[in-house]
């Protein structure tokens, strides 16, 4: 009881309101933290959700909108400069990834007739600015484009409410409008990143599977008929509006692709390698 009295009592109140303060102020960071997180984007975005997918307009294709997720820069997310450390940017980029593939593609992810799951299958990261501590930033993600195998995102780390979208179609929030915002927020990063969608071990072709996302018209060629509680548009018109979309963010795409040659660059059997050292 002495103890508890003297001078190691206010140590132990000092720790705990240490500790206590940390939790609170870089919570993201705690053990499971990112796991929790997972958890909450799966359950809320899909599991708990049973909403249809907004129609698309003209223009303005649901396939390609982006969704938008806010992080904070706690203590435990910078570096020894004090700034967002590189290595944080990719756990952040799972959530909203996550939080993306699993509101845009809800529909399609039950409208399957098997379980069918992503699989990431490659990132990369370009850094144009420094996040500073305690900074709020939105991540905007969205498809870029797709081919025979993969789905393609890109992602923007982007100064926090400064970019206004005229309208959040899977909230119904906002009015549409013409306007662009008063200042261009400012851009720290941008990252690509590839999906391949698995029904078991097979590949579910992206094309499929954004039909059944009711994303894309069924055919090139289809009445409007065909696209009734879909798309919301004639489907000749959606097709070619889309496909230029596709084809041009399939030009960026294409860069992440290539990285896949840099396999080869590892020799098979690592004989004859002079290595400089080993730790």
């Amino acid at each position: 009881m002495e103890i508890l009295s003297g001078p190691f009592a206010w140590l132990g109140v000092g720790l705990i309101l240490m500790w206590g303060l940390w939790a609170v102020v870089s919570a993201k960071t705690l053990p499971f933290a990112w796991h929790a997180r997972i958890l909450y984007t799966y359950l809320r975005n899909y599991h708990f959700d049973s909403r249809p997918t907004p129609l698309s307009t003209d223009g303005h294709w649901t396939v390609f909108q982006p969704t938008i997720y806010t992080i904070s820069t706690p203590i435990g997310d910078l570096d020894y400069l004090l700034h967002k450390s590189n290595s944080t940017y990719l756990a952040d980029l799972d959530l909203a990834r996550g939080t993306h593939f699993f509101c845009l593609f809800r529909a399609g992810l039950k409208g399957s007739s098997k379980r069918v799951l992503p699989a990431l299958g490659g990132v990369t990261c370009n850094w144009k600015k420094e996040i500073p501590p305690f900074a709020r930033v939105e991540i905007w993600t969205r498809v870029l484009s797709w081919d025979g195998k993969w789905i393609y995102f890109i992602s923007h780390f982007v100064e926090a409410d400064k970019a206004k979208p005229s309208r959040v179609t899977d909230q119904d929030v906002g009015t549409p409008s013409t306007g662009r915002p008063q200042q261009r927020p400012v851009i720290y990063a941008t990252s690509l990143s590839k999906y391949v969608i698995k029904q078991g071990r097979k590949t579910v072709p992206p094309d499929e599977f954004l039909v059944t996302c009711g994303l894309l018209p069924a055919t090139q060629s289809g009445s409007d008929d065909a696209l009734k509680g879909t798309m919301g548009s004639g489907a000749q018109v959606a097709w070619k509006q889309i496909e230029d979309q596709r084809q041009k963010g399939l030009e960026l795409a294409n860069h992440i692709a290539a990285l896949d040659a840099g396999f080869d660059w590892f020799p098979l059997d690592g004989q004859g390698e002079v290595a400089f050292a080993k730790y």
